[in-house]
């Protein structure tokens, strides 16, 4: 009957829309307030992407993107690293690519993690645009950092970056021990 077809109709674009997510909505974003609201800016290289290997509290997977900082703009020392961002795979998410270079403005999510959208000003460096980084150079030179905290920052991140790791670790091998158990039984 058509009560039972509409039903049907129903779940289905539940499913469908629970599956694809919400697409991501952003504004224009002016490069002062990006480097007001980021609490790390560089240029750097993507190293390494571990993808799907780590295990966020909501129970996604998420992916760990590791620079090398090539120039520090705010927070971050030149040369320093490695940095790493963790990348949540939502419809916000910036994709980026090993060895490839970029301007990062990051968000500081607490202990060390840090994590970017397409809804900043982070780019590919071919795609930043000149006055933009002008202005970037600019604020970065006026920027006071305090040194202090540049010295937790990287204790934290190398905290951070270990305990993500040994957690990963954790959850790896409950998942094995789960599937010995399934076997057994």
């Amino acid at each position: 009957d058509n009560f039972s077809l509409f039903i049907m109709l129903i779940r289905y674009i539940v499913v469908f829309i629970s599956q694809t997510g919400i697409a991501c909505s952003c504004s224009t974003v002016s490069i002062d307030s990006a480097f007001k609201h980021s609490s790390v800016i560089f240029k750097g290289r993507v190293e390494k992407i571990i993808h799907n290997q780590y295990f966020h509290y909501q129970g996604y997977t998420a992916s760990l993107v590791t620079f090398k900082v090539t120039e520090a703009f705010k927070k971050v020392k030149e040369g320093g690293g490695p940095l790493s961002l963790i990348d949540y795979h939502n419809s916000c998410s910036f994709q980026f690519e090993e060895n490839k270079e970029y301007y990062v403005f990051a968000s500081d999510l607490g202990y060390g993690h840090y994590s970017t959208s397409i809804c900043n000003k982070t780019s590919m460096i071919e795609n930043f645009e000149p006055s933009a980084l002008k202005r970037l150079k600019e604020l970065s030179d006026q920027y006071v950092d305090d040194l202090n905290n540049y010295r937790d920052l990287l204790v934290m991140e190398k905290i951070a970056f270990n305990a993500l790791t040994n957690e990963n670790e954790i959850q790896a091998k409950t998942i094995s021990d789960q599937q010995i158990r399934m076997k057994v039984l």
